[in-house]
């Protein structure tokens, strides 16, 4: 069995969106994503801000994160969930508050076919905390600096 993921992130500069805001006021703070792969390629969506992400989201009230990640998915990409297995953890202080993020490896029941979902390999649109789950998936190593950027080392381990 593969060992959990577990990293630590402090962002200094406010990212938040007022949604973002708006939710961890209202005790939200956890947040979950998938991380599926289908023919050797990511499945990404698309974001409001023109990037792509994993599909994920907020875990809500009563919601374990591993059903909230199944929920996402379903919602974002129209695809049921095979087998989900936790395969990160991180906790980003931000700003004061304390966010916990639980990364999933998914397996998909179908190809989503749902507009607004792409299957990439390392597309360039990709937002940057994505980037860090994709090397370590990869099997690269990753030197992270203080604000949660990565910087890839593309050598295997």
């Amino acid at each position: 069995m593969e060992k959990v993921i577990e990293r630590n992130l402090t962002v200094e500069k406010d990212v938040l969106t007022p949604r973002d805001r708006n939710r961890i006021a209202k005790g939200m703070n956890q947040y979950v994503f998938g991380i599926c792969l289908i023919e050797n390629k990511f499945v990404f969506v698309k974001r409001k801000s023109g990037g792509l992400g994993f599909p994920g989201g907020g875990v809500e009230k009563g919601e374990t994160p591993l059903q909230a990640v199944k929920r996402e998915i379903k919602e974002e990409t129209d695809v049921d969930v095979k087998k989900a297995r936790l395969f990160g953890k991180e906790t980003v202080h931000i700003c004061g508050k304390v966010l916990r993020g639980y990364a999933y490896k998914c397996e998909l029941c179908s190809k989503p076919a749902k507009k607004g979902v792409v299957l990439a390999s390392a597309p360039r649109k990709l937002e940057f905390e994505n980037q860090f789950w994709i090397w370590k998936v990869r099997g690269r190593k990753i030197l992270e600096n203080k604000v949660g950027i990565s910087k890839m080392d593309s050598r295997r381990r």
